[in-house]
């Protein structure tokens, strides 16, 4: 195993403590890290995944509600808001979009980073992030996916099932 594997192997473990009456780890990755679900079911591949995605809608009202709980992510959204502003400082949305998007696209042709703005990193960054499960699921790799809003309508039958 190459060292990248076994350190990816031991953030997983560090980070996952699993619990000894099941046999599952429920980790939530941010769209940024989706790109890394590959490598993690290759180095566990007797773990179970399941791929949980919310709205559309609903995760970019999300995301978007974050950059407004402090000043400075409030301030690089009004940057990469603002058409003159992100003219002098594009790269406040090459970064947003590639914290946020890149890691997990493939190159979509059309699609120019420093011409979107919040609203459109975020809806990449949730399509990348879909998308990418999806590919994952094609290549033969078996990841169950659930919609946030349909586990929190039941949680506890919901968990039981996911958990069997």
């Amino acid at each position: 195993m190459s060292e990248y594997k076994q350190l990816l192997a031991s953030c997983v473990k560090l980070l996952c403590k699993p619990d000894d009456r099941y046999s599952a780890v429920f980790v939530k990755a941010r769209p940024c890290a989706t790109s890394l679900l590959e490598e993690i079911v290759q180095v566990f591949p007797k773990f179970r995944y399941i791929f949980m995605y919310r709205n559309s809608v609903k995760s970019i009202m999300s995301s978007l509600s974050l950059l407004q709980q402090d000043p400075a992510p409030n301030a690089l959204r009004f940057i990469m808001d603002n058409s003159i502003l992100s003219t002098f400082l594009p790269f406040v949305r090459s970064h947003f979009y590639y914290y946020n998007v890149f890691l997990n696209e493939k190159n979509v042709t059309g699609v120019i980073p420093k011409r979107l703005d919040s609203v459109g990193i975020f809806t990449a960054a949730w399509a990348a992030s879909v998308c990418q499960c999806a590919d994952m699921r094609y290549k033969g790799y078996n990841i169950g996916s659930i919609l946030y809003e349909d586990f929190m309508n039941n949680p506890r039958r919901s968990l039981s099932v996911l958990l069997q």
